[in-house]
């Protein structure tokens, strides 16, 4: 048989081949720990999928449906309105559950017939921000809201960032289980986001990667936390700058990341109110080619049971020793090592350490000491 593949359309987003039906074909392309899902017949991008535990294939092999209904649907909400959801509808089916982050696309078509279904009645809106998703576990259950999260019947309104796409848009947010996903306006004021991200960018500036956010309006913003993620791992804290509170002006935030790694580095935004609630932004990636500064690229696992991955940013050849110190700052492992210019993968066997926390070190060539944590368990 012979195979022919879809070019893959970044800038195009997937429609049903006739209303209403529901299409689970689909190309996947597979980047690390995120899986990109594309229509296998005109290769037109339908959504992906960011796993975050170490462990990239958990998901297995996840299957993901979608539909467009030909005309924007509605219902009658607890309260009497009628509020009217996106003609498309996704469901998420993975063989094995696991947290992720699911970027859904949709068009501006899409958002415009939703609008002018939901400006004759309560859910008007006029922008990205008054939008929501509501998941319902299992897949398969009609849409029946609440006018405040969670909705009725078992459905939950999730934390979603939406965004522009090329000529559509995007919605991003966290799941520990999967669902089938509906798309809404929320009823002001509950549903409305702290923040109206108009960009969150990023680039490599030599030994530093320079993170840059716009917001237009803030309601009851309280601070964003940045989180970075580099290839096997997951999001973890980085940085976090104070947020403006309430604001209608364009406001620019930036930040760096002194300790980039050589390959992938993704970072996201996670914005937080006032009151504890908190959206993710979209995921970017800044790669880097080069190795600019010596230090620790990372260690893993850790904790560890013994034996540790220990990788190593090197800007020259040079040999070196390796140290570990215990709690007490005494030396309880040393070993020499030749770096070589780039990034040097070393393993070594803890397993006969005590249990407890540890401190790794070695001196690069110009003199400085570098030094990282991990725990034997």
């Amino acid at each position: 048989s012979t195979v022919v593949l879809p070019a893959i359309d970044n800038s195009n987003i997937a429609n049903s081949p006739s209303a209403g039906v529901s299409v689970c074909n689909y190309c996947v392309y597979a980047d690390g720990n995120t899986k990109t899902y594309y229509n296998s017949t005109d290769g037109k991008i339908i959504a992906a999928i960011t796993d975050e535990t170490a462990n990239a294939s958990s998901l297995g092999e996840t299957e993901i449906c979608f539909k467009v209904d030909g005309s924007v649907p509605s219902v009658i909400d607890n309260l009497g309105n009628t509020q009217p959801f996106l003609q498309r509808v996704w469901t998420i089916n993975p063989t094995a559950g696991s947290t992720a982050t699911i970027t859904l696309y949709f068009t501006a078509a899409e958002l415009a017939a939703l609008q002018a279904a939901a400006n004759s009645g309560a859910y008007q809106f006029s922008g990205l921000g008054s939008l929501g998703i509501t998941k319902y576990a299992n897949g398969g259950t009609a849409f029946t809201p609440n006018y405040t999260p969670p909705a009725s019947a078992g459905g939950v309104v999730v934390p979603a960032v939406f965004s522009s796409f090329g000529a559509g848009y995007q919605a991003q947010f966290q799941v520990s289980n999967f669902s089938t996903f509906y798309m809404h306006p929320l009823l002001f004021p509950f549903g409305a986001l702290p923040v109206e991200l108009v960009s969150f960018t990023g680039w490599n500036a030599g030994a530093v990667n320079q993170l840059q956010w716009i917001t237009v309006t803030e309601l009851n913003s309280q601070k964003f936390v940045v989180e970075k993620r580099i290839e096997g791992g997951s999001f973890t804290y980085l940085s976090e700058l104070p947020a403006a509170g309430n604001s209608n002006q364009l406001l620019t935030y930036e930040l760096s990341d002194a300790n980039p790694v050589v390959g992938n580095n993704y970072y996201r935004l996670k914005i937080i109110d006032i009151d504890g609630s908190f959206s993710y932004s979209n995921i970017i990636n800044i790669p880097v080619g080069d190795v600019v500064k010596n230090g620790f690229n990372r260690v893993y696992p850790n904790p560890t049971g013994g034996n540790l991955n220990v990788e190593i940013n090197s800007t020259a050849s040079y040999n070196t020793k390796v140290s570990v110190y215990d709690v007490l700052g005494s030396v309880v492992y040393k070993q020499s090592k030749s770096l070589i210019k780039g990034v040097n993968f070393v393993q070594f066997d803890f397993s006969s350490f005590a249990k407890g926390a540890y401190i790794i070190n070695f001196t690069d060539n110009t003199g400085k000491s570098h030094t990282t944590k991990f725990v034997k368990d």
